[in-house]
């Protein structure tokens, strides 16, 4: 037999193929074969219906339905949408990468880093067994979602879903009680949509509302519909990429919008300043005319020591303790629905903060808290240091 080669998607063989001669048939016994077949069938619904047709009830309901509709529906609750990946290699420009009008930031992996999160995640885990329920949100980069995959590979980064991945298999092997919750598939399915900003590092308000819908449905509560928000926006925000680009034009010239969505029961909040000062502050902040770059901060105080929503509203016993670096901001406005109190813990800076002595363990206790949500972007896991700080609030 002479060899078979692959080419491409063709399969071939080396010798030209002999086609064999023809044989005259007897067509008589075939045709006697396939009547007898169709009389039978024929008896066999006239009689035997259901074998046919499933067994029905008297409503015409198929009754034999397998589950297995069911359980694909579940599996595939999302619609797919339209791929809106962009098909180009950025550009290095200052620190960052810059393509048209769009900055993105480089991603590299880390697996002893990543191994060092799952350890984090399960000493937490384990210090709050059978008091409150651990979830975990890894955020990825706009570039792991806007970029395709070949775009990301000629730029030499690493791939963000992989990586999640990986964290997400190990804190699964290691500690099958906290609970992940993967947004990267579902941002991924929306990147034809504005879920993350050109000109600056962050996500956008939409893309936080994804994922907080695929946390409402690991917790098992409805998610408010988007529609449901009054909404503020602000115009000609210009970010963090455009300085770290070096001031790239392409991106003052085309600045980004950022919408708010703003709590349906309550937008008042407290944080704690430098000064360890107590600020009364709304969760989404009106910022028009504050400087342009810093409209971000609009989102649940920003970046501070410690922040606390107590909200009057809900009155559900339910609460949470939310840790997180900037990413998380945009996230805990639809928190603030949910939950009569929610205690927001930036791990960068807590430990400056007394009263709970950097314990996100005593801070549970004290306040009965029955959630606490991990929330961080891919970048924060590239190195240990991150890592380091959450897990010194477990000790």
């Amino acid at each position: 037999m002479s060899e078979i080669k692959n080419n491409g998607n063709r399969r071939y063989s080396e010798e030209a193929p002999v086609k064999p001669e023809k044989k005259k048939r007897n067509f008589l016994p075939a045709i006697i074969t396939i009547l007898t077949i169709i009389i039978i069938a024929g008896v066999v619904v006239a009689f035997y219906p259901e074998i046919i047709f499933g067994d029905k009830d008297s409503q015409g309901n198929d009754n034999n339905q397998t589950s297995t509709t069911a359980e694909t529906t579940e599996e595939n609750t999302e619609e797919s949408l339209p791929d809106g990946s962009l098909h180009v290699v950025p550009e290095a420009a200052g620190s960052v990468y810059v393509a048209g009008d769009t900055g993105f930031g480089a991603y590299y992996f880390s697996e002893s880093a990543a191994d060092v999160y799952v350890e984090m995640i399960d000493k937490a885990q384990k210090k709050l067994d059978g008091i409150a329920d651990v979830y975990d949100i890894l955020v990825p980069t706009s570039v792991g979602i806007m970029l395709d995959d070949e775009s990301q590979e000629a730029m030499g980064i690493s791939n963000q879903g992989d990586a999640i991945d990986y964290i997400y298999s190990g804190i699964s092997e290691t500690n099958s009680n906290v609970k992940t919750v993967d947004v990267f598939s579902t941002l991924k399915n929306h990147n034809s949509e504005y879920i993350y900003f050109r000109t600056d590092h962050h996500w956008t308000a939409l893309g936080a509302y994804y994922a907080y819908v695929q946390y409402c449905n690991a917790k098992g509560i409805e998610p408010t519909p988007l529609e449901d928000y009054e909404t503020i926006e602000f115009t000609d925000f210009v970010g963090s990429f455009y300085y770290e680009s070096d001031k790239v034009e392409a991106l003052a010239e085309n600045p980004d919008t950022l919408t708010a969505y703003i709590p349906k029961t309550t937008n008042d909040m407290m944080y704690v300043n430098e000064n360890l000062e107590e600020i009364q502050w709304n969760i989404i902040m009106d910022v028009t005319g504050w400087d342009n770059s810093s409209y971000y901060s609009c989102f649940a105080a920003g970046d501070e020591i410690y922040a606390q929503i107590d909200n009057p509203n809900v009155d559900n016993g339910e609460s949470c303790v939310v840790i997180k670096e900037s990413y998380g901001n945009a996230f805990i406005p639809f928190l603030a629905d949910h939950y009569e109190h929610i205690y927001i813990v930036d791990y960068r800076y807590f430990y400056d903060y007394p009263q709970y002595e950097n314990s996100v363990y005593k801070l549970v206790t004290e306040n009965n808290v029955n959630d606490v949500i991990f929330i961080n972007n891919s970048d924060a896991m590239t190195n240990t240091s991150a890592s380091e700080l959450m897990s010194d609030m477990f000790n």
